[in-house]
């Protein structure tokens, strides 16, 4: 599955990624690919348009990036301007909502609603986000075989361990807001 502007996007922000650019590739692959299948578990009759891909690309790339990018545990915000301004160069703002969604919701511990009668994306990449964090462990119904061949194509090369020594950092500076990125 995968697309072509993910690697464009991600070798542009190369230095920022610095030592974690591999895994952090490879987890936006993952969570790319992941709501693909999610997406075709939950609505099998539906093909996603160029833009939808390239949207999807977009917050694939940008949904965590604000940690490398601004320095920031609590990337959320900083993650989805950056996503929307990419929107922006490419014209396509058409997806803004769908993309603000997945960028904002993809760490809430409850579902993400759909808007209105567009494709649930912001759901479908918080499902892929959470399969990926958990390994597998946690899947959404996506047959297990699925999403272990995407880990196979993307392997982790220590994303989770980049995962605790950014958090290790942040959470002496920050006792009293541990985990900045969760929501209801």
């Amino acid at each position: 599955m995968s697309h072509a502007l993910i690697d464009v996007l991600l070798d542009r922000h190369k230095d920022a990624l610095g030592r974690d650019f591999a895994a952090y590739g490879n987890h936006v692959h993952r969570v790319f690919d992941g709501t693909l299948l999610h997406q075709r578990h939950l609505a099998p009759g539906y093909t996603p348009s160029d833009d939808e891909m390239a949207a999807l690309a977009i917050a694939a790339v940008y949904h965590d990036a604000a940690i490398w990018l601004d320095g920031t545990f609590d990337y959320l915000d900083p993650s989805n301007a950056h996503a929307q301004a990419e929107l922006k160069t490419r014209g396509l703002e058409r997806w803004s909502d769908a993309v603000f969604d997945m960028v904002m919701g993809h760490h809430k511990l409850t579902s993400v609603p759909p808007r209105g009668d567009d494709p649930n994306w912001g759901e479908w990449f918080r499902r892929a986000d959470y399969s990926d964090v958990s390994w597998g462990l946690v899947r959404f119904g996506v047959p297990a075989a699925d999403l272990k061949a995407v880990r196979s194509a993307y392997p982790n090369l220590g994303f989770h361990k980049a995962l605790v020594r950014i958090a290790g950092g942040w959470f002496p500076k920050h006792p009293f807001n541990p985990m900045p990125m969760m929501r209801w």
